[in-house]
């Protein structure tokens, strides 16, 4: 069978299948099949009549016109299969799970729902079954699902729309599940548009093509000619079985209804068409076939909406789960030392961890490179089956981290620079951050993500930033930022034992740096807990200003500090920060209560920044003195090393901010 490229092409091979068709044995072969894509149309349908009746709340995205593809495709499956899928997921988590009660409870938004009434129409997790909304979201997860499958001989099927075809995520994950040989099966269901737009004006090219640029085998199928279509999708998931590589399915289907509840702009005669020769209309027409069956679904779908419309909504105190470490602890220890630099504390950390068994995953990250820094440099000849190394691939990679976990196993994804975590952002907003609490709890996805921020090493405007305020600004993602005042391999061991999606910030200087020198003057303390704070306070005499900071700036006002009282007359304490969300000054508060003032210092710009919001703590807490905050220049940062001087934070900017603190 080959691609069909377009709408007429379409309407020309549904017009023939119906010609010859006999129907008595079509039931006789399939009819089971047919009760199962009747029923998740029936449970549709009334979604749509609740939400006319103002029973249902948000928004839900039909499959109508397309359940064979569901119905086929999770035919083939096993219970340690997966499948990933998206906005218009219904279809697929019935055929998978069969839990439609679940389902309908969940758009009730009930405590009962598979996701307890949280994800609604969109976000569904079960063992073997997740769905998202954002497009393509899911596949680098799907592929990070699938390298766990595949040590148990499973599968994991990966269900797109054709619009999915235009995010880059599409095909970072393609490349790494071709790469990576992994038991993904790719099912693109094109149904000719997106949304309400054609395809022919959303998608250039050959939808198969896409695949085949990656070495997929790739299936043709489609949800009118049943028998080709379970041959065929039964031999492409024993494909992916037997060989443990990547499969496509481009699976040509119709939706007939809208795109969401009621917004169709399509020509109604060609929706009419395709309507008149949908598979389940034509058999439900002939009755002498199945109409006692589909009549008993009818009445059983329609009975159980009654009784879920009685059922309770989750209270907002069992939603109301923090998985963040948000208190720090007030209590002290003398801050210990360490051997060697900075980054080969870190590589510690990840030797141990790979010996663990958790995945190291990562641009570059194999030996004999070792990453871009160093930090695993030597791990992957000790532990290959523990590190894999990456294309450029930044929304990719950490979403194979996100699945490896979701699969049981740890992962920590390093970002190349701190710069390009944008690219994952989508990952970890929409997906990481989230995924516990929109899946009822029911979900942890602890993935770690390493990236070195920072400047002062001449990389330029897009290698130098430091970006941390930004991902601060995530909910229910732990950061923490390294630095070279204590033990990074300690500091990495806590937060990777917390078991909660974190990032951890090592700063490009401080990977260079060893312990610091001791100071007759200064004694270094930190929190029992290693993510707190450290205090750096002098020995003999009582501090009237403190400066608040973390990361290089730390460091940088440590190895300062005698020159930074001789030209400022200011006797101060230095707090290093270490978790930075989520924040707590609570005990910082306690100690500068009596001070003059508080200086925070941020590594990146400050407007919106971090510093603004140690200072807000303070504040809102009562603090009666001066507060002021320093940070990079908020502009970007460029190359020549005198001009990115002035732009970044140094001793002699600090010295200035403690002038204007003080005077």
């Amino acid at each position: 069978m080959a691609e069909i490229r377009s709408l007429s092409e379409l309407r020309d091979m549904v017009s023939g299948v119906w010609d010859q068709c006999d129907y008595g044995d079509l039931v006789e072969q399939h009819g089971e099949l047919f009760e199962r894509a009747y029923r998740i149309r029936k449970v549709e349908q009334q979604f749509l009549v609740a939400f006319g009746k103002g029973q249902m709340n948000g928004t839900v995205h039909t499959c109508v016109g397309q359940e064979f593809s569901a119905v086929a495709v999770c035919h083939y499956l096993n219970d340690g299969d997966w499948v990933t899928s998206n906005h218009r997921c219904h279809g697929h988590y019935i055929a998978k799970t069969g839990d439609w009660h679940g389902l309908i409870d969940e758009l009730l938004g009930k405590a009962d729902g598979v996701c307890r009434g949280i994800g609604s129409s969109q976000h569904l997790y079960r063992q073997g079954f997740v769905s998202n909304g954002p497009q393509g979201a899911l596949l680098p997860v799907g592929t990070g699902l699938a390298r766990r499958a595949k040590e148990s001989g499973n599968v994991v099927v990966s269900f797109i729309g054709e619009g999915t075809l235009g995010e880059g995520v599409t095909y970072e994950a393609l490349n790494l599940a071709a790469l990576l040989e992994v038991p993904q099966v790719f099912v693109c269901e094109n149904n000719f548009y997106s949304q309400s737009t054609m395809q022919a004006a959303n998608t250039a090219g050959s939808i198969a093509d896409r695949f085949a640029a990656f070495g997929l085998a790739t299936f043709f199928a489609n949800t009118w000619e049943t028998g080709s279509l379970m041959d065929t999708v039964g031999e492409a998931i024993a494909y992916a079985r037997t060989a443990q590589k990547p499969v496509a399915i481009v699976m040509t289907t119709y939706r007939l209804n809208a795109h969401s509840k009621g917004d169709d702009d399509r020509d109604p005669e060609e929706v009419a068409f395709f309507r008149e020769n949908d598979p389940i209309t034509r058999v439900a027409a002939q009755s002498n076939l199945l109409p006692d069956a589909f009549a008993a679904i009818d009445e059983e779908v329609e009975r159980y909406f009654e009784t879920a419309l009685r059922k309770p909504e989750l209270s907002f105190d069992s939603y109301d789960v923090d998985q963040m470490p948000r208190r720090t602890s007030v209590r002290y220890r003398t801050a210990a030392g360490f051997e060697g630099r900075v980054v080969e504390r870190v590589n510690a950390f990840l030797r141990e961890e790979a010996e663990r068994g958790t995945l190291l995953i990562g641009e570059d990250i194999a030996d004999p490179y070792g990453g871009a820094f160093k930090a695993t440099k030597g791990i992957g000849a000790a532990f290959p089956e523990s590190v894999v190394t990456t294309p450029i691939s930044e929304a990719g990679l950490v979403g194979v981290a996100a699945g490896t976990c979701l699969a049981g196993r740890r992962a920590i994804a390093e970002v190349m620079f701190g710069d390009f975590m944008t690219y994952a952002f989508d990952q970890v907003v929409n997906g990481i951050s989230k995924y516990h609490h929109m899946y009822g709890l029911k979900a942890t996805c602890p993935v770690t993500l390493r990236t070195p921020m920072g400047g002062k090493r001449g990389y330029g405007p897009t290698h130098s930033q430091s970006l941390e305020k930004f991902l601060c600004g995530i909910d229910n993602v732990l950061v923490v930022a390294i630095n070279a005042l204590s033990d990074p391999r300690e500091v990495m061991r806590e937060t990777q034992d917390l078991a909660v999606p974190s990032v951890i910030i090592e700063n490009k200087v401080d990977y260079g740096r060893r312990a610091p020198a001791a100071n007759e003057r200064l004694e270094i303390r930190q929190n029992c807990s290693t993510l707190g704070h450290l205090l750096v306070t002098p020995k003999h005499d009582k501090a009237h200003i403190s400066i608040v900071t973390y990361g290089e700036p730390a460091r940088l006002i440590y190895d300062a500090y005698d020159e930074i009282v001789a030209e400022t007359d200011a006797i101060l304490d230095l707090f290093c920060m270490v978790k930075l969300s989520p924040l707590d000054m609570s005990g910082i508060a306690r100690h500068v209560a009596g001070q003059e003032g508080v200086l925070a210092v941020e590594d990146g710009s400050a407007p919106f920044g971090i510093g603004a919001e140690m200072v807000s703590q303070l504040v809102e807490g009562g603090y009666p003195g001066k507060v002021r905050r320093l940070g990079a220049r908020p502009i970007p940062i460029p190359s020549p090393k005198s001009l990115e001087m002035e732009c970044l934070v140094t001793k002699e900017r600090v010295v200035e901010a403690v002038k204007d603190l003080l005077w």
